[in-house]
């Protein structure tokens, strides 16, 4: 209970926080990458090269 209360609000703030730019940080990165094989796909699939 102790170790509990020792931690703080700042320290649970900054770790949902962190969290939380992690996870956009992981969705960019997913749009980006499922954007690229799209356009990858399209590109070998209709031959536009």
């Amino acid at each position: 209970m102790y170790a509990g209360a020792a931690v703080g609000v700042s320290h649970l703030v900054q770790a949902t926080r962190a969290g939380a730019g992690y996870g956009f940080a992981l969705a960019w990165a997913g749009l980006v990458f499922l954007t690229g094989f799209s356009i990858l796909y399209l590109v070998v699939r209709f031959k536009l090269s």
